[in-house]
């Protein structure tokens, strides 16, 4: 916040993120509360995790182009949004297709490390792209639209799923 908008004081660009994820968790809270009301009303899963999953995508290129405050909380809500639905229905949709449905520990441990290895991996990789062009390593903007492009590759990773709609 306070390189990439230029917030001269810490504690106001403190606040500004503070209110960001607050505004981010009231958006997901909202949207996972109501997909996942769709989601089983609709019966479809597919849709939602794909969805919401290239709606992520968007709000990261909206984060890298932020240069205002506000255009930082936009991205927020948008990103709190996707995230929201995506949590509230993923879950469901792996459930659905796991391959012993009597016997799920071992699947669902294997889907936790595929969820955890990614967000242990993205600071590293980060890294990389924030240094392309910078002597600071301050390319927010192209490790922003690389993280898009990585979320809308695992939208695309979704269709082919056949065992659910």
């Amino acid at each position: 916040m306070q390189e990439h908008l230029g917030i001269e004081k810490l504690a106001d660009a403190t606040k500004a993120v503070a209110f960001g994820v607050l505004l981010y968790t009231i958006a997901l809270l909202v949207s996972a509360a109501v997909s996942g009301w769709a989601s089983d009303r609709l019966g479809r899963r597919k849709v939602f995790v794909g969805g919401s999953t290239a709606l992520f995508a968007v709000g990261l290129v909206v984060l890298a182009h932020a240069d205002t405050v506000t255009g930082f909380y936009v991205a927020e809500v948008v990103m709190g949004f996707a995230y929201g639905i995506y949590s509230a229905i993923d879950t469901a949709l792996v459930v659905d297709v796991l391959p012993n449905a009597d016997r799920p520990g071992k699947d669902l441990g294997v889907i936790n490390i595929a969820n955890a290895l990614p967000q242990s991996l993205a600071p590293a990789i980060s890294l990389f792209f924030l240094s392309v062009g910078s002597t600071h390593a301050d390319n927010y903007e192209l490790m922003c639209w690389a993280a898009g492009a990585v979320a809308l590759v695992g939208a695309l990773v979704v269709i082919p799923i056949k065992r659910v709609r």
